[in-house]
């Protein structure tokens, strides 16, 4: 404080000074707390399973699929596996690796549509994600079985084409064409 002008000192020192700075933390702690309250559990599942595949977290990250996607994914039957010859966690790491760039990109959630699903007690949601000004994106299908106290779980991801032209990446090896996004 002696480095200080004495007129620093006293704007410093002013009561209306330290009310500003204490309005501005307060603003600031509830800007951060209404965006954490702004996820939905959709969201932050999505979001979790994310941070789990930018890590390369495998475990973390198979742990936020539906059992249904789980089983597709060790199905040695499937003939999109089948000509890989990789199965199960092998081919999450494969999956990963191979689409680094999307898994690496900060996301925001462009739009989310509920999914008429044909059993009642399963609930499922598509969520768009969009990162920025760029082409591209992911759209990933979450679902909830066992009602509102069940886990929100990935059920299928899908990485948008940087061209209209291109067919996009599905986690499942479905052919699926972002023109009907």
């Amino acid at each position: 404080m002696e480095i200080l002008t004495p007129s620093m000192q006293g704007i410093l020192n002013n009561p209306i000074v330290h009310w500003v700075f204490a309005i501005f933390v307060l603003v600031l702690f509830y800007d951060i707390i209404r965006r954490a309250m702004n996820q939905s559990p959709v969201d932050r599942s999505i979001f979790r399973m994310l941070k789990y595949a930018k890590q390369l977290d495998l475990r973390h990250t198979w742990s936020t699929f539906s059992p249904g996607l789980r089983e597709t994914l060790q199905d040695k039957r499937r003939k999109y596996l089948r000509e890989r010859g990789i199965y199960g966690l092998k081919y999450l790491e494969f999956f990963i690796n191979t689409h680094q760039k999307a898994f690496n990109k900060r996301y925001i959630v462009q739009s989310r549509h509920v999914v008429k699903e044909t059993t009642p007690e399963t609930e499922m949601v598509m969520v768009h994600l969009k990162f920025s000004g760029r082409k591209g994106g992911l759209t990933i299908w979450v679902t909830r079985e066992g009602g509102i106290t069940s886990p929100w779980l990935i059920h299928e991801i899908y990485i948008h084409a940087m061209q209209k032209e291109e067919l996009g990446y599905s986690l499942t090896g479905k052919s699926m064409s972002t023109r009907q996004m």
